[in-house]
């Protein structure tokens, strides 16, 4: 490990592993992939040669199982212990970082030990999914495990319809190649990127990351109620670390004016705990602390259709129609001069 640490901090590789549990989009490797993680000692060779084009110099390869890894081929290539192939596996990096992988619908009846990445294996957790998605539309709770700051609900660009390409890959110990541990190969070791990259998008972006009977399930799920859903374990996740633990998402049994609750997004969000009321950017992940009165004019905002419908609905508590369109505007504005694009709900 020591010699691994030289060249980049444990902190670094820890990120890029966790991108890769997460599914995040992925950081700029020139086309190559950013993170494999491999169980296979067949696919070392095959990686490192030349004419792969999987690997290139930002790539991240970790190998499993105890073989020689290669001296000069690009990228960053580091041993663990442990896999991620099925729910209850470790993936251990030196003795300081371990990585639990674990299925939707276990997570709530086992303690949460250090990090752990959740996913979709079955129709099982799809049906956890969905249960707890409307509870949490009906009550406003999420799952407690979930908002946990130790772990991370796995899949993401999957869960966000993002393309598929070869950004995070798995080898299995039987030579497969996936998007994700639990999803249908694109391929084998011996296949070249081109072929590799053709399949997974052809496959689309569920079926290219996730697992044939997890696919069918999400179909009786409203794609942008997941998304936002994912966002606002985001969110929460993000705000309860600095120390106000309880709070609710407007739109998930929460809102800051009646009948203006607007249906959970994953690139803007509002929340309230305690006194505190945040507008939190799903893209980046960032938080900015905002006003009860701004607050209730974004929501606004988020759960029109339009602008003259925002208008109307502020008009109805007494707003002077000029003022309110005046206020409409200059919040959109004041966010936009952040990078936050606010939008009315036809134009997310």
């Amino acid at each position: 490990m020591d010699n691994i640490v030289e060249r980049t901090s444990l902190q670094q590789i820890v990120g890029r592993l966790t991108a890769w549990a997460r599914g995040d989009a992925a950081p700029d490797a020139s086309g190559r992939a950013a993170m494999v993680v491999v169980e296979s000692p067949e696919a070392v060779e095959w990686l490192s040669a030349a004419g792969t084009g999987i690997v290139g110099e930002e790539t991240h390869v970790v190998v499993t199982r105890k073989v020689a890894l290669p001296e000069h081929a690009p990228g960053l290539w580091l041993s663990c212990s442990g896999g991620a192939a099925e729910p209850g596996d470790e993936l251990g990096i030196g003795r300081d970082f371990f990585l639990l992988t674990q299925d939707y619908a276990a997570l709530r009846y086992l303690p949460v030990v250090g990090p752990t990445a959740v996913r979709l294996t079955n129709a099982d957790d799809v049906e956890a999914l969905a249960a707890d998605i409307e509870d949490a539309r009906r009550t406003g709770d999420l799952p407690a495990a979930l908002v946990h700051r130790a772990v991370e609900l796995g899949d993401r660009s999957a869960l966000a319809g993002r393309p598929a390409g070869l950004e995070w890959l798995h080898v299995d110990r039987d030579g497969a190649v996936r998007c994700s541990p639990f999803a249908a190969p694109i391929g084998s070791v011996g296949d070249g990127a081109h072929a590799l990259r053709q399949a997974a998008e052809a496959a689309g972006p569920l079926r290219s990351r996730l697992p044939e009977g997890v696919v069918d399930g999400l179909a009786g799920i409203d794609p942008r109620t997941l998304a936002g859903y994912a966002a606002a374990l985001d969110g929460v996740r993000l705000l309860a670390s600095s120390g106000t633990a309880d709070w609710r998402v407007s739109g998930l049994g929460h809102q800051f004016l009646d009948g203006s609750a607007p249906q959970v997004r994953p690139d803007v969000l509002l929340l309230e705990g305690g006194s505190r009321c945040v507008l939190f950017d799903g893209r980046r992940g960032k938080a900015f602390g905002i006003g009860r009165s701004l607050a209730e004019v974004l929501e606004t905002v988020l759960g029109a259709g339009s602008e003259d419908d925002a208008v109307e609905r502020l008009a109805r508590r007494g707003a002077d129609p000029q003022q309110a369109r005046a206020l409409l505007t200059g919040a959109i504005e004041l966010f936009a001069a952040r990078g936050v694009r606010v939008t009315y709900a036809t134009a997310a």
